[in-house]
């Protein structure tokens, strides 16, 4: 199975298998099902002491039924469309779904608690929607960035989709590697994390895979 680590830059050796908490974050169902899904299978976000702070798994869009069916009404509630991601994430505060959408051809990821209430989204955006602030804050950090192309999304916390982003993400490639930046709304730059490929064995009952 095919998956991706998302480590902060400075990490060294990923040594705990638990959250920062102690809090065990994988699910041995979780990770058999999403073999299954074309492209990422597993996201895992670890913390610069090696500690796990989000383990995602990106579910078959055939498993929308597993999808708890407040997060589906509350989604087609805010955007029409049919869904086109699909990811249940373990972090150290809970459970959450996220559910993605295109909206005007613009990918719309929410983030759930389990009750169907939004907790975050991120929403891409053109680089012509990026404050000066931001762009600036990034090119400041990776001068690269200015002669690159640049993914931006703006994360906004919370259920109301006007309230001011809090942050801005900023994905591009640094010769081969993938790296996302944290990028503030003032252009202060807090964290960077690079995309990691990586493989992983789940265990699976002899004789069940056929």
């Amino acid at each position: 199975m095919r998956y991706v680590v998302v480590g902060v830059l400075t990490l060294g050796i990923v040594a705990l298998a638990v959250a920062g908490n102690g809090t065990s974050l994988w699910n041995i169902d979780d990770a058999r099902l999403v073999a299954e899904t074309p492209g990422k299978g597993i996201e895992m976000k670890v913390a610069i002491n090696g500690a796990y702070e989000e383990i995602e798994y990106h579910y078959p869009l055939s498993e929308i039924g597993k999808v708890p069916p407040q997060v589906r009404d509350k989604m087609d509630q805010m955007f029409p469309g049919p869904v086109t991601g699909i990811e249940k994430e373990y972090h150290a505060s809970g459970t959450y779904w996220e559910l993605t959408k295109l909206v005007n051809q613009k990918k719309h990821e929410v983030m759930f608690d389990t009750a169907g209430k939004p907790v975050s989204f991120e929403i891409a955006i053109d680089v012509g929607e990026v404050p000066p602030p931001v762009k600036n804050g990034l090119e400041a950090a990776y001068p690269q960035a200015a002669n690159t192309a640049v993914e931006w999304e703006k994360i906004i916390d919370g259920e109301d989709l006007a309230t001011p982003p809090s942050a801005y993400h900023a994905k591009f490639k640094v010769g081969s590697r993938a790296l996302k930046v944290v990028v503030q709304p003032n252009g202060h730059v807090p964290a960077a994390y690079l995309e990691v490929p990586a493989e992983i064995e789940v265990p699976v009952p002899v004789g069940q895979i056929k």
